[in-house]
């Protein structure tokens, strides 16, 4: 099914047919985008210019068309806080989509047969143009998907190898950055509050374990404080109030497995009466609108999630003009953000 291509920020540096016509017409890709796909935003003249550039270069405007797109989200993204990332997401395609004329279709899906039946039963009715998968794991049913259109982008999705178009942070260097940067403050007794939930989540134990590697530090596995269910506040919020109730090794720092648990986790310190990060240093993943507001504002890795969104709505575009293209995984980088959680010892 084709070979990865392994990108940082840009899909692509060739020359799109739509940059073409753009050119030509003296317009923005946008606009040609936004007058391909019949969009009522678009004054007679403008239209006019552009549709007569993409008949001048041979552009077959009957075929390349991606009007309706469905989005296919867990129904975990509802959640309040823990939800924030995907939603992030989700705002970056609806931006992209308004901005090219496009159509949004937003659909729960649980987990299970019936769920996924329900799934391939609306790609086969043809009736919508692109599909994007949200947080989507099973291999199996995602292939099963791209037998009846290639014109699917994941994001979110960590298994390489699956060859269909992914769009996902670089999860690993993100997570290794964050705790190196808890060991260069000092610490080195790092408790890291971890789930196995989905492999995006587990790959940060992996570079936790990783920066301890390298920066000479025993891994205990007594510092691991696992979280059975979701990434919410409330489940962390309760897992580490046990913890601290009974006997447990000591430490001066978390590494949170997301922003929803640190929120969870710095709760319960300050219940108990631990100042951070006088007292304990906590740092965050993902950067959620929360981060900024918490108490003491949550020292996290910055994830571009509306960026990631738009790159989905972009590689559909180009999947839909060039049908042939090998598939492509594309891991953006994160970036650590400084805030007042985390202190030097």
């Amino acid at each position: 099914m084709g070979v990865y291509q392994k990108a940082s920020k840009k899909i692509s540096n060739r020359r799109l047919p739509q940059r073409e016509i753009a050119a030509a017409a003296g317009v923005s890709i946008s606009t040609v985008s936004r007058v391909l796909n019949h969009s009522d935003t678009i004054s007679p003249d403008i239209r006019e210019r552009v549709l007569v550039a993409a008949e001048n270069l041979g552009y077959p405007l009957e075929t390349k068309k991606l009007e309706n797109i469905v989005l296919f989200r867990p129904p975990t993204v509802i959640s309040a806080v823990a939800g924030q990332f995907e939603a992030g997401i989700i705002a970056g395609i609806e931006a992209e989509c308004h901005e090219r004329g496009m159509h949004l279709m937003l659909i729960n899906v649980a987990s299970g047969a019936e769920a996924s039946r329900y799934v391939l039963d609306t790609i086969k009715r043809n009736s919508h143009d692109g599909f994007i998968f949200l947080s989507q794991d099973n291999r199996a049913f995602l292939e099963e998907a791209y037998t009846l259109t290639h014109r699917i982008v994941l994001i979110n999705t960590d298994d390489k190898e699956i060859a269909i178009d992914t769009i996902i942070p670089d999860y690993a260097t993100g997570a290794f950055s964050a705790v190196r940067y808890l060991i260069q403050h000092g610490h080195r007794k790092i408790l890291h509050v971890a789930s196995f939930l989905r492999s995006t989540v587990k790959q940060r134990y992996t570079s936790y374990r990783a920066a301890l590697e390298e920066a000479g530090i025993v891994y205990d596995p007594a510092l691991i404080l696992m979280l059975d269910g979701t990434l919410q506040v409330e489940v962390a919020y309760e897992r580490m109030k046990t913890f601290l109730a009974g006997p447990h090794p000591s430490f001066s720092a978390v590494f949170c497995v997301n922003d929803a648990t640190a929120i969870g986790v710095t709760r319960v310190f300050q219940e108990a009466g631990l100042s951070v990060p006088q007292d304990v240093s906590v740092m965050g993943f993902d950067d959620i609108g929360f981060a900024a507001f918490t108490n003491p504002p949550l020292t996290t890795i910055h994830v571009e999630r509306a960026e990631i969104g738009k790159l989905a709505v972009r590689r559909l575009l180009e999947r839909v003009e060039e049908p042939d293209l090998p598939p492509i995984r594309i891991e953006l980088g994160c970036r650590l953000i400084e805030r007042q959680s985390v202190a030097s010892i």
